[in-house]
């Protein structure tokens, strides 16, 4: 069993990988966490033997980078929107309606990190934000 842990005490399983046959070899096996990102996660098998018996192997610890985040204020709002962005190069905000309908897109700039949005003619009601940079990874 792959176990994770954000705290390194309470440990809970995030996949379980089949053994191969009861064998001496050296056997590899291969998880990709694909979870919400902690900024620092702790991981370790436990490996259980055919009579139920089981141990744990050495914990290895992952850290994570944590990206500065785009936030966007006030919400809810009738007039403007304020939305921080990590500085980059060119990128673009777009704004979805509830049901997909591409409503607003303003590209930005590298160099600033603010931008304010004026929603004060949209109808009220959900919508969603888009931002994407110019990166290719």
């Amino acid at each position: 069993m792959v176990q994770r842990s954000t705290d390194a005490v309470n440990y809970m399983v995030i996949d379980s990988l089949a053994a191969t046959n009861n064998t001496n070899a050296i056997l590899n096996y291969k998880y990709i966490d694909t979870s919400d990102t902690y900024p620092i996660s702790y991981y370790r098998l436990k490996m259980v033997n055919m009579d139920g018996s089981y141990t744990f192997s050495n914990v290895v610890v992952v850290m994570h980078q944590i990206v500065d985040q785009l936030r966007i204020s006030p919400n809810p709002t009738s007039t403007y929107v304020q939305v921080d962005y990590p500085v980059s190069g060119k990128a673009t905000l777009q704004i979805f309606s509830v049901n997909g309908q591409l409503i607003l897109t303003r590209e930005l700039q590298g160099g600033s990190s603010t931008t304010l949005l004026d929603v004060s003619r949209l109808a009220q009601g959900v919508y969603s934000i888009v931002w994407t940079n110019g990166c290719k990874d």
